[in-house]
């Protein structure tokens, strides 16, 4: 493989694997470290592939053949990259949606949710790094970002932001009271959270429960896992929409008595996708709007006794499936149940006994 560098008037000044021009849109051009950029601004060139600016859009160019291989969707006029050092992840600026978008170069697709940043982000080069490596010494001062191990229990209070980077542990559990809990690698314990917001990055593991209740705000990404089970409870209304899309969750996932919104999972290469659910999936007495979508469920999926707006939709169901009691119950598309759907939905199971009694 050829070292990419980064090429600028035509010296090779630092090591880089994306392309970008700094007037906005462009075309990639295919050069060599001796290839002088004449008329444009500095560009970045990479061996094998390179990502260009478009739009809305990153397009993926393949360098040895000069030919888009991929087209990403990002936020508003995208103007400037940059790669982490093991060329895992792509953060863009997108500057007129104030945010930074994150792209798996695996995959070429956004793995996480846009990061809020000021107004207008404006980047040329390599405009990320490493984070340092600080080391959390206390459980109930956890504002800033953070790597390595912490043996104890961590507290997130209110104006904190908690933010943990790989290569990290935390070997107790954490208490969300406020502020921001953002994950990126292993708690052990459990997370508790009655306020504030909890987002679990792609490879977020927990080891043991997550309860999620009061006035909390949450997002739970694609390619996080949750060993135990996934409790959302007694949410407050007017809450931002909770999502819990393309993770792994090892038990049981509940959801009851929510008052705000809450989306599980949705079609695949959306932005929400499915999400793995070992055993159970059950939703009671919620006010707010639900969506339960193209989710697999290794036992039962039940829907009982819901007054907001519900929809069900794609799941794969292992074992039986119940609707019950609720205000509205809809469908976009057939679910696949091996088991008896019954009530409300037994008129859209894609295959499998059914059962309309109600029971």
């Amino acid at each position: 493989m050829v070292t990419p560098v980064m090429v600028a008037g035509g010296t090779a000044v630092a090591i880089i694997t994306i392309i970008i021009d700094a007037r906005g849109p462009t075309a990639a051009i295919r050069t060599n470290s001796a290839t002088r950029m004449k008329k444009h601004p500095p560009r970045y060139r990479a061996a094998g592939q390179g990502i260009a600016t478009a739009g809305s859009r990153m397009s993926v160019i393949d360098t040895a053949t000069n030919t888009v291989i991929a087209t990403i969707p990002v936020g508003i006029l995208p103007w400037g990259v940059a790669v982490t050092p093991d060329g895992s992840t792509v953060y863009v600026a997108n500057s007129n949606a104030s945010t930074i978008s994150v792209i798996d170069t695996a995959s070429n697709t956004v793995i996480d949710p846009p990061i809020p940043v000021g107004r207008g982000p404006t980047a040329f080069g390599k405009f990320i790094g490493p984070a340092p490596a600080v080391h959390l010494t206390s459980g109930d001062h956890c504002n800033g970002v953070f790597t390595g191990s912490f043996d104890g229990n961590i507290t997130v209070s209110a104006g904190q932001s908690c933010v943990f980077v790989p290569p990290c542990e935390i070997e107790r559990s954490v208490t969300v009271n406020g502020g921001t809990f953002n994950l990126a690698c292993t708690v052990e314990g459990n997370i508790i959270q009655d306020n504030g917001n909890l987002i679990l990055r792609h490879k977020a593991r927990v080891h043991g429960t997550v309860q999620i209740s009061g006035t909390s705000a949450f997002t739970l990404s694609p390619g996080a896992a949750i060993s135990g089970g996934l409790h959302i409870r007694n949410l407050a209304a007017g809450l931002p929409q909770g999502t819990v899309c393309g993770i792994k969750v090892g038990r049981n996932l509940l959801i009851k008595n929510n008052a705000s919104s809450v989306e599980i999972g949705g079609p695949k290469g959306q932005t929400c996708e499915g999400n793995d659910i070992t055993r159970n999936l059950q939703a009671d007495n919620n006010s707010g709007t639900l969506s339960i979508d193209f989710n697999k469920i290794g036992g039962d999926l039940q829907v009982n006794n819901n007054s907001g707006a519900t929809d069900v939709s794609g799941n794969m169901v292992g074992d039986d499936m119940r609707c019950r009691g609720n205000a509205s119950v809809t469908h976009v598309a057939l679910n696949t149940v091996r088991g008896r759907a019954r009530g409300q939905c037994a008129a859209f199971p894609g295959q499998g006994d059914q059962d309309d009694d109600g029971k």
